[in-house]
């Protein structure tokens, strides 16, 4: 499942309109016309109409390039959302039928996609700490000011990231809270053993009864997922707002009238 980013929370896009804001005034700041000449041509190819400056398809390079620093921090607008996007895949496939039922059971599908939902959680949040540490380097604010703001902010993501620990360590590393404490919780051990159950039944069986839970399974991680998602939303809210963003993060500043821009091509 691809997630469109009109999907994505509104703070969450107002957060990454205002990091692409403050990149393009460090551009515009190493070339002021061509920041303007791509807002035209930008405008002018929405109205299916050629602009002049434009040579073999191309248009030309700025005359200097955005800081090392400045690429990182793009880098990591992406990553984030690479980041949403596969946690949302692996949830959905926790509630997907199977393609083969008899190499892959459903209950067994369920378990290895639950697995792998807890490192996708994780690189969320810890994706969004980087960025968001990116973005106060960028800023341009003095030191004695971001520092409050990003200790307050890492410490709403390291809140986040403990709880996510909790509830990751029994998946991964095994412990109370695993996948077969159903057996013990409905007092199937003595019969088990009596029987010498090979382990192959017994998470033959538990994968069934995987199966017949996938329901409750799907739901919890999507209620997580969206929690997740919703988290980091209201997190970079709060550095939007630090950093003077309007709802819209960003919007192309208008160097000419279409009318102009018509009569120039």
């Amino acid at each position: 499942m691809e997630v469109e980013y009109e999907q994505l929370p509104d703070d969450l896009k107002r957060f990454n309109g205002c990091v692409m804001n403050l990149a393009r005034n460090a551009l515009s700041e190493i070339d002021s016309r061509y920041v303007d000449r791509m807002d035209d041509v930008f405008r002018l190819e929405s109205l299916k109409l050629s602009h002049p400056s434009r040579t073999g398809g191309r248009v030309p390079d700025p005359v200097g390039r955005l800081s090392p620093e400045w690429h990182k921090t793009l880098e990591a607008v992406l990553d984030v959302y690479s980041a949403i996007q596969t946690l949302e895949l692996n949830t959905e496939l926790i509630g997907a039928e199977s393609s083969d039922e008899k190499r892959f059971p459903v209950g067994a599908l369920v378990n290895y996609h639950l697995s792998n939902w807890w490192p996708n959680a994780q690189a969320v949040v810890e994706k969004s700490g980087v960025l968001i540490k990116y973005v106060l380097r960028r800023a341009g604010m003095p030191r004695e000011q971001s520092r409050p703001i990003e200790d307050n902010i890492m410490s709403e993501l390291d809140a986040l990231q403990v709880a996510l620990e909790k509830r990751r360590d029994p998946d991964l590393h095994g412990g109370p809270g695993n996948l077969f404490e159903a057996i013990t919780e409905d007092g199937l051990w003595e019969s088990m053993v009596a029987l010498k159950a090979s382990p192959e039944v017994t998470v033959d069986g538990i994968f069934e009864e995987g199966a017949m839970r996938q329901r409750s399974r799907a739901t919890y991680t999507r209620r997580n997922t969206d929690f997740i998602i919703r988290r980091i939303a209201e997190i970079v809210k709060k550095l939007s707002d630090e950093l003077g963003c309007d709802q819209s993060g960003y919007s192309l500043r208008n160097s000419n009238t279409i009318e102009d821009l018509k009569k120039s091509s």
